[in-house]
C-alpha cells in the first residue's frame, strides 16, 4: 500500500484504483510516472510505501501526516470540485508550487467552473 504523504489518500495495488482507471492488481511501479494524488494531486513522488492490509488510513495518522500545515494544505472548489495544494501551487495558471493559499490572488478563480476563490473551502 501507498499512501499520499499529504493528504493520506492510498493506493492499493490488490485493489487498483478502479473509478481513476487503475485496475485491480496494478504494481506501483507499474503506474505512470507522471501519477498524481486524485485528492491533493501531488506528484507520485510524495507517496510513502506502507505496510498493512490496504484497510484505509487511520484518521489520526491522517492528521499527522498531513497536520493541515502551512504549506501542506489543500483547498477545493464547492462548486466543481477542482482542488488547488498549496505544495503544488498552479503553474499552469500562474502560480508557483509552495504558493499558500493566503497569497493565490483574491481575484483568482476556479480554473474549470470559474467561480471565485471565495468558493473554496479547506480539506480536513
Amino acid at each position: 500500500m501507498f499512501q499520499c504523504s499529504v493528504c493520506g489518500w492510498t493506493y492499493n495495488e490488490a485493489e487498483g484504483a478502479p473509478d481513476k482507471g487503475i485496475p485491480a492488481g496494478t504494481k506501483w511501479e507499474d503506474l505512470p510516472e507522471d501519477f498524481r494524488c486524485p485528492v491533493c494531486k501531488v506528484p507520485k513522488s510524495k507517496f510513502q510505501e506502507k505496510g498493512g492490509t490496504g484497510a484505509p488510513a487511520a484518521e489520526e495518522d491522517v492528521a499527522e501526516t498531513t497536520g493541515n500545515a502551512p504549506g501542506s494544505r489543500v483547498y477545493k472548489c464547492s462548486v466543481c470540485g477542482w482542488t488547488y495544494s498549496e505544495a503544488e501551487g498552479a503553474p499552469e495558471h500562474g502560480i508557483k508550487p509552495g504558493t499558500l493559499w493566503e497569497n493565490v490572488p483574491e481575484d483568482f478563480r476556479c480554473p474549470v467552473c470559474k467561480v471565485p476563490k471565495t468558493m473554496f473551502e479547506e480539506e480536513k
